[in-house]
C-alpha cells in the first residue's frame, strides 16, 4: 500500500472523515478494478416487483414495520393500524388510540406485538373470532410515560422488549416492567442471540436485558448512528446512517467497501437486513433499495427509475421464501428476490420492443423497433441510441457484428456502425451456415434474399437471389441445405441454393398446413429438425416421403404451446419455445417434452406479439429474453429456496340477503335453509403465483368438477340445495401435480317445510284433506243438482219471459201498424174534407153566376154537409180506437191532467201522430192559429219549461 496508512484507509478510530473518504475511494477503485475483470452483463437488471398503494390495501399511506407468523401472513404496521395480508386479500385491524403502529413483531407463539404512540401490546388470532386486542400498557403500575413511541421490539430469553427513544419494557408473560434509560437507545437490534442498541448521544452498547454497555465510541464509526446491525461470518456488519458500512468483530471495526459506497453516504442507510441466501439489502430515505454480497459487490438496485413506488424505506423483511417486502413512506413493495428472474426496463429512453441483444466488454447493444442501442458497462446508467428506426438483430459472426436494420445490414464496430449493404430493404434475419463448402451468412430482406462472404476476414455483399423475391421474416436451413421461410403475413416457402449461390431452385409454397384456413405458419428448428406450429399443432418435415406431418411427441407433451412461434435451443436437452402468452424453458428428459418452468407474459407485462426472442448466456449459465420495454435475465442454475405453498381457510360465511352467520373453521357444520349462501375466502400466504395456482371443487352439486380459482380467492355458491357438501382447494403446479390440499364440509339442512315434522303434517293435511274433499264432494254434488233444478226453473222462466216479450213486441208491432193506418185514415179524412169544403165552394160560386137552380143545387149542398158530418162521426171513432191502440192514452192523460178538454185530448192525440200544425187545423176545422193557440194551452197545463218539447212531451208520455 506504499504511503497509505493501512489504519486510515480502513477507518480506524481518531481519523478524519474527509481523509477516510479519501483513502476509502482509492481504495474502492482497485476494488472495482479488481471485479472488472470478472466478465458479465454490466446491465442493471432487478428483481420483479408488485407495488400495493392505498387502493389495494385501503389504509394509510405510510407504514413502518413488517414481520410475518409461521403460516406466512404478514403483517405490517400502518398509520391507520395493523394490515393482515393472507397472501390475496389485506385486511386492516385499526389500532386502539387511533396513533399510527411504528413496530411490528411475531413471536416464537405466534402473538402479533405491536408498538405505538404510549400504547404496546400484541394481537391474537382466534379461530371464531378473529384477532383480538391485549394491552400491555395497563399492566404497567406507577410508570410515567413522556411521549413514549414504541420503535422497536425484540425477543430475547423468553421475554419480549419494547424499545422507545427514552425507556424499554420488558413483558415476561405475566407481568410488565419498565425502566427510563438516560442514554436514550435510538433502537434495538438482535444479532446472534445479542442485543444491542445505539445511544442517542453515546456510541454503540450492548444490552443484556437490563442494562446497556458501550462497546464501540461514536469517533470509531465517524460519529455516525448505527442504523443496523447483521452478521458476516464470525463477525457483524455495521450499517450506520450517511457514512457506510462497517466490519465489527468484537474487538475493532473497520470499513466495508462496496461499489455503491457512494451512494449509500449520499442517499443515508435507514434499514438494512440479510435474506436467507445471505445477501445483504440496505434501505435508503431517499433512493430505494441496495442488494449487495459479502464481498460488497451491487448485485442489483431498486428505486423509482425501475418502477418502486416511492424511495423512502421505512421498514423491510425477509419473508419465508427469501422475498423481500418493503414498508415505504407511501405505499408497500414485494421484492421477489427467491427467483432467478431479474428485469430490466429502462424509462428514459424507452425501447420499445426489444427483438435482440449482444453482449461484449464494454458494450451491451441492444435491437429494437426503436433502433439499436448501447449501454456503456463502465459508465453505468447511460443508455444511447447509435441507429435509429426498426433493428430486427444484433449479433456477432466471425469477430464482427453484424446489424439487420430496417433499411438493410450494417456492421457494428464499437459505438460507430458502416453499411455492409441496402440491397433489398430492411434485414429481418441473419444467420451463418455452411454451405457449398463455405462459410456464407444469408440474409431475408423485404424483398430479396442476400448472401455474403468472407473476403479478407471482413464480411462483404456478394449476391441476392434474383428469382426469389418474397418478404420473409425468418428462415431456417434444414440438414440437407433446404432454407424454410416464412412469409411476412401469410404461408412458406422451401427452396435451396443454386451452387453460384445467386438463384433460388427447387421452389415450393406452402399457403397453409393440413388445408387449414389460417395461414399463419411458424418455422422453428429442434436438435437439427425443422418443426412449423400454426397455434394448434406442431408438424415436422417427413424428408423420406416429402411431407409435412403433425409431431406426435410435441403435440402430446406441450399442446398446451402449441401457439410457440420460436424455439432458441440452450444445449442438446434444453430450449426456450417462446409463444405470445409466455416463455417456457423446455427440457427434453427420456425422449419427452418437459416444461421446467414457464414465464407468464401477464398484464403488467406488455405483449411481444411474435417477437419474442432468447439469447443463451453459456459462460455465466443464463438467458437474457425480449420484451416489449427491456429484457429478462433468467438465471439457469438458480438455487431456488423451495417452501411448498400452503392453503388456508381464511374467512367462511354462510348468509341469506338479510344477515352474514360466521362458522367456525374446519369443522363440519350444518346449516339452516335460510342460510344457503356459502363464501368462502383462502389464504395462500406469499407463494409466486406465476408458478403455481389454485383450483376448487363443491362436491354435491351436480356435474361439479375443477375450476380455477381467480384474483383474492374467494368463491361464492349462492342459493344451494338442501344436502351435503364438501368445499375442496387445492394448489397446483404448473404440470397440475397437486402440491397442498384443504377441504371443508357441511350440510344445509332441510328447509321447514320439508323437515320430518313438516312431513308428518303433510301426511295428516292429505289425510284430512281428502276426508274434507270426499264430503266436499258429496256436498258439491247435492248442491250440483240443486243448482241444476234451479238453473232448469230459471231457465224456463226466462224461455217464458223472452216469449212474453217477444208477444209484447209483436204486439207493440201491431200497434205501430194500426198507428200507421189510424194516421193514413186521418189524412184520408182530411183529404176528403178538403175535397168536400172545394165541391161545396165550387157549388156555390155557380150558384151566384146562375149555373144552377137554387132547387137542384140546396139538395148537393145538403148531401156534401152530411157528408161531412159523418166525417165527425168518423172522428169520434178515430178517437176510440186510437185510444185502444195507444194503451187508454186518453183515459192516462185524463187521469194526470184532470183539466184537459175534449178539444185538448183530440189535439194531443194529433200531435202524438206527429202531425203538423197545417194538418191539424184541417182535421180540427179550425184556424192554424188557432192550433197554436190550443198548444199554448197544453203547454201550461202540462207546466212546461219554455226549453222543452211539447210534441217530444206527448210522443213519450206514459202514465
Amino acid at each position: 500500500m506504499g504511503a497509505f496508512n493501512l489504519n486510515r484507509i480502513l477507518g480506524r478510530s481518531y481519523c478524519s472523515y474527509y481523509y477516510s473518504y479519501y483513502s476509502y475511494y482509492i481504495f474502492s477503485i482497485f476494488l472495482l478494478l479488481f471485479l472488472s475483470f470478472e466478465k458479465a452483463s454490466a446491465v442493471p437488471f432487478t428483481p420483479k416487483l408488485k407495488n400495493f398503494t392505498t387502493s389495494d390495501y385501503h389504509a394509510g399511506s405510510q407504514n413502518w414495520s413488517i414481520s410475518q407468523d409461521s403460516k406466512g401472513y404478514l403483517y405490517v404496521g400502518n398509520n391507520k393500524g395493523l394490515l393482515v395480508f393472507n397472501g390475496n386479500r389485506w385486511s386492516l385491524i385499526k389500532s386502539s388510540n387511533s396513533y399510527p403502529i411504528r413496530s411490528v413483531y411475531v413471536s416464537s407463539d405466534e402473538r402479533i406485538y405491536i408498538g405505538s404512540y404510549e400504547e404496546f401490546g400484541y394481537f391474537q388470532q382466534h379461530a371464531d373470532s378473529g384477532y383480538q386486542y391485549v394491552s400491555l400498557k395497563e399492566k404497567i403500575a406507577n410508570f410515567d410515560f413522556q411521549s413514549d413511541e414504541i420503535w422497536s421490539i425484540v425477543e430475547y430469553n423468553k421475554h419480549i422488549y419494547f424499545q422507545s427513544f427514552s425507556s424499554f419494557f420488558v413483558y415476561d408473560g405475566k407481568t410488565v416492567k419498565g425502566s427510563k434509560d438516560s442514554s436514550y437507545p435510538l433502537n434495538l437490534m438482535k444479532i446472534n442471540g445479542q442485543l444491542f442498541s445505539q445511544s442517542a448521544h453515546l456510541g454503540l452498547q450492548s444490552f443484556d436485558g437490563n442494562t446497556f454497555t458501550q462497546i464501540l465510541d461514536r469517533t470509531m464509526l465517524d460519529g455516525d448512528d448505527v442504523v443496523a446491525m447483521l452478521p458476516l461470518a464470525s463477525d457483524f456488519l455495521i450499517a450506520t446512517r450517511n457514512k457506510g458500512l462497517y466490519v465489527y468483530d468484537s474487538k475493532k471495526v473497520k470499513r466495508f467497501y462496496t461499489e455503491v459506497d457512494k451512494e449509500l453516504f449520499a442517499y443515508s442507510i435507514n434499514r438494512a437486513i440479510m435474506t436467507q441466501d445471505s445477501s445483504y439489502i440496505l434501505g435508503t430515505l431517499s433512493n430505494g433499495i441496495y442488494a449487495i454480497d459479502k464481498h460488497g459487490k451491487l448485485l442489483w438496485q431498486s428505486n423509482v427509475d425501475t418502477k418502486l413506488i416511492n424511495n423512502t424505506i421505512l421498514g423491510m423483511y425477509c419473508d419465508l421464501e427469501n422475498n423481500i417486502w418493503l414498508a415505504l413512506d407511501n405505499g408497500i413493495a414485494k421484492v421477489y428476490n427467491n427467483t432467478n428472474i431479474l428485469f430490466y426496463e429502462p424509462i428514459n429512453p424507452r425501447l420499445g420492443m426489444v427483438y435482440d441483444v449482444l453482449f461484449e466488454d464494454e458494450l451491451t447493444y441492444i435491437a429494437s423497433n426503436q433502433g439499436l442501442y448501447i449501454y456503456d458497462n463502465k459508465r453505468k446508467g447511460e443508455l444511447h441510441p447509435i441507429l435509429g428506426e426498426q433493428t430486427w438483430s444484433i449479433d456477432r459472426f466471425e469477430g464482427q457484428i453484424v446489424c439487420g436494420h430496417n433499411k438493410g445490414a450494417y456492421l457494428v464496430e464499437g459505438k460507430k456502425t458502416d453499411i455492409l449493404s441496402l440491397e433489398g430493404g430492411g434485414a429481418t434475419s441473419i444467420k451463418q451456415v455452411y454451405y457449398c463448402g463455405e462459410n456464407i451468412l444469408i440474409q431475408s430482406s423485404y424483398i430479396f434474399f442476400n448472401i455474403y462472404k468472407l473476403v479478407g476476414g471482413k464480411w462483404h455483399f456478394f449476391s441476392s437471389l434474383t428469382n426469389f423475391r418474397q418478404i420473409i421474416k425468418s428462415f431456417e436451413m434444414d440438414a440437407h441445405g433446404n432454407i424454410w421461410a416464412k412469409h411476412m403475413h401469410k404461408g412458406m416457402y422451401r427452396f435451396r441454393l443454386n451452387k453460384e449461390m445467386n438463384q433460388a431452385i427447387d421452389i415450393h409454397y406452402y399457403p397453409h398446413l393440413e388445408k387449414k384456413e389460417n395461414g399463419k405458419i411458424n418455422v422453428m428448428k429442434i436438435g437439427g429438425r425443422i418443426v412449423f406450429s400454426d397455434e394448434s399443432l406442431f408438424y415436422t418435415y417427413d424428408d423420406i416421403n416429402d411431407s409435412i406431418v403433425p409431431y406426435k411427441q410435441l403435440n402430446e407433451d406441450l399442446k398446451d404451446i402449441a401457439d410457440t412461434y420460436r424455439v432458441v435451443e440452450i444445449d442438446q436437452k434444453d430450449a426456450w419455445f417462446i409463444s405470445n402468452g409466455c416463455y417456457s424453458y423446455v427440457k427434453n428428459v427420456d425422449g419427452r417434452f418437459v416444461i421446467m418452468q414457464q414465464i407468464a407474459l401477464n398484464s403488467s407485462m406488455s405483449p411481444v406479439e411474435e417477437h419474442g426472442n432468447a439469447l443463451v448466456d453459456h459462460k455465466n449459465h443464463c438467458s437474457y429474453l425480449t420484451l416489449n420495454g427491456g429484457l429478462i435475465k433468467f438465471t439457469h442454475d438458480f438455487d431456488e429456496k423451495n417452501i411448498s405453498p400452503k392453503l388456508y381457510f381464511s374467512l367462511i360465511t354462510f348468509f341469506d340477503h338479510k344477515a352474514d352467520v360466521w362458522k367456525p373453521l374446519n369443522q363440519k357444520s350444518k346449516i339452516t335453509y335460510a342460510y344457503n349462501n356459502f363464501r368462502v375466502d383462502l389464504a395462500n400466504p406469499i407463494f409466486d403465483q406465476d408458478h403455481y395456482s389454485i383450483r376448487y371443487i363443491l362436491q354435491g352439486l351436480p356435474d361439479s368438477k375443477y375450476n380455477k380459482l381467480e384474483e383474492y380467492a374467494s368463491q361464492e355458491f349462492l342459493r344451494l340445495p338442501y344436502g351435503k357438501y364438501v368445499f375442496r382447494a387445492q394448489i397446483v403446479d404448473i404440470h397440475q401435480k397437486v402440491i397442498d390440499e384443504i377441504e371443508y364440509s357441511f350440510e344445509i339442512l332441510r328447509p321447514i317445510y320439508l323437515s320430518n315434522w313438516a312431513l308428518t303434517l303433510y301426511i295428516v293435511l292429505l289425510v284430512l284433506l281428502f276426508y274434507w274433499g270426499q264430503k266436499y264432494i258429496s256436498r258439491r254434488k247435492t248442491r250440483l243438482i240443486e243448482a241444476q233444478n234451479q238453473s232448469y226453473v230459471r231457465a224456463m222462466e226466462q224461455q217464458e219471459k223472452q216469449l212474453i216479450k217477444l208477444q209484447n213486441l209483436e204486439l207493440e208491432e201491431e200497434i205501430n201498424i194500426k198507428s200507421r193506418e189510424l194516421s193514413s185514415i186521418a189524412m184520408v179524412n182530411i183529404a176528403n174534407r178538403d175535397l168536400l169544403t172545394e165541391v161545396i165552394d165550387e157549388l156555390l160560386r155557380q150558384k151566384k153566376q146562375g149555373l144552377f137552380s137554387k132547387k137542384h143545387l140546396e139538395k148537393v149542398v145538403a148531401m156534401m154537409e152530411n157528408s161531412i158530418r159523418t166525417s165527425d162521426d168518423d172522428q169520434n171513432l178515430f178517437q176510440m180506437n186510437f185510444d185502444r191502440v195507444q194503451e187508454k192514452f186518453f183515459n192516462d192523460l185524463k187521469s194526470n191532467f184532470p183539466d184537459l178538454t175534449p178539444t185538448d185530448l183530440r189535439l194531443c192525440a194529433y200531435l202524438r201522430l206527429n202531425l203538423s200544425s197545417k194538418d191539424i187545423s184541417r182535421l180540427m176545422n179550425i184556424s192554424i192559429r188557432g192550433v197554436e193557440a190550443g198548444r199554448y194551452r197544453l203547454r201550461k197545463k202540462f207546466t212546461l219549461h219554455s226549453s222543452q218539447s211539447l210534441t217530444g212531451f206527448i210522443l213519450e208520455f206514459k202514465p
